[in-house]
């Protein structure tokens, strides 16, 4: 008898069932029990068959419609499949580990063939080619990028109005006296020094927006005064408007880490001059 069959005929009887009662808990409720229904009811048993997964299985698959069986037939040949090429891969696997286990390996080895030599010489020669590593000046962002990634502005078609700055005070003139007056610079903001394009720039104005990191963005500096060019670190520290502290500790490693933050001051620059 399993517990929901205890309840039902402890509720027919009118005996209380506490909640998480076993079967032998409700079975002794009825020790010395007498009622009007025990006369009238009487219980008959029968026995309990306990049914294993595939007969379970096979009568839920008896219950499915036409769609539901196909779908099922299908799932299973599926799953079928996926078991087969696993065992097919884990098959390879096993027999590529015994053959390299098995494998006799010559040695000294033969030399490299002909072609294989001419192949590894022309690599080299491709991958130390100046074109390789060479780099130059993009005319709209300004940044050093590889020859490779570079193309000519002037064959580029791209619109470089969207690149002019004119009364917004980004960019200025070298003046080389006080009376000369502050004038802009005239059309698109670019590095006069370059005549090429990086991929990323031409890709942005060809969808008609400024490029994240192009000098018309604020990052405008013009070209270096003869004056400010080769200095000497001590020179570089008088003109800087700004100065740096930060301090650096070595571990026990060798290697060096920041230990405070770094700190900017700014310089007397009046003062100065």
């Amino acid at each position: 008898m399993t517990v929901k069959d205890a309840k039902s005929v402890a509720k027919i009887h009118g005996v209380h069932v506490p909640s998480k009662s076993h079967v032998g808990d409700i079975v002794a409720l009825f020790n010395e029990h007498s009622c009007d229904s025990c006369d009238t009811h009487l219980s008959v048993f029968s026995l309990h068959v306990v049914k294993s997964n595939s007969k379970k299985c096979k009568q839920w698959y008896a219950g499915l419609d036409d769609s539901g069986k196909k779908h099922k037939l299908a799932c299973q040949y599926k799953r079928e499949i996926s078991e087969s090429q696993k065992q097919k891969k884990a098959k390879q696997r096993s027999e590529k580990q015994e053959a390299l286990q098995l494998g006799t390996h010559k040695f000294p080895p033969s030399p490299p063939s002909e072609i294989l030599q001419e192949t590894i010489a022309r690599g080299w020669c491709k991958d130390t080619s100046p074109d390789a590593f060479m780099e130059g000046g993009c005319a709209v962002c300004g940044q050093l990028t590889a020859m490779t990634h570079l193309s000519k502005l002037s064959k580029s078609g791209c619109d470089l109005d969207i690149l002019v700055r004119e009364g917004m005070g980004l960019t200025c003139l070298e003046r080389f006296s006080v009376e000369d007056p502050v004038q802009e610079v005239k059309g698109p903001i670019l590095d006069q020094n370059c005549t090429d394009i990086c991929v990323s720039c031409k890709n942005s104005l060809q969808e008609g927006l400024v490029p994240k990191y192009a000098l018309a963005n604020g990052l405008w500096l013009g070209s270096v005064p003869t004056q400010l060019q080769n200095l000497t670190y001590a020179e570089q520290l008088l003109i800087s408007r700004v100065r740096r502290n930060k301090c650096i500790v070595q571990v026990s490693s060798g290697m060096h880490k920041m230990k405070a933050n770094v700190i900017a001051f700014e310089n007397p620059m009046p003062k100065i001059y």
